[in-house]
């Protein structure tokens, strides 16, 4: 993206805002990772600037499919900013 993007223009990326891994027999939450702040923190890294994360929730049309279903869903839009001189 940063050789496409021009100067300050702007990407939008969209990512799951966590996954969850959990022990199915207990519904029991192992471990929570929050990738849409990965996701920005890698961009950061690349040299955009995160502007914001903009969370989704989503409608969920199967409350069956897995056993923490009837936890909410949500995407996150990460808005970046190209920098006007970016890094190369």
């Amino acid at each position: 993206m940063r050789r496409v993007l021009s100067p300050d223009a702007r990407a939008v990326v969209v990512s799951g805002k966590e996954s969850t891994f959990y022990q199915f027999s207990t519904r029991t939450a192992l471990h929570v990772v929050e990738a849409a702040k990965l996701l920005a923190s890698e961009a950061e890294s690349g040299g955009f600037t995160v502007e914001s994360l903009i969370d989704v929730q989503l409608n969920k049309s199967n409350r069956n499919a897995r056993p923490r279903s009837l936890d909410d869903y949500y995407e996150t839009l990460i808005v970046l900013k190209q920098p006007v001189n970016p890094p190369k």
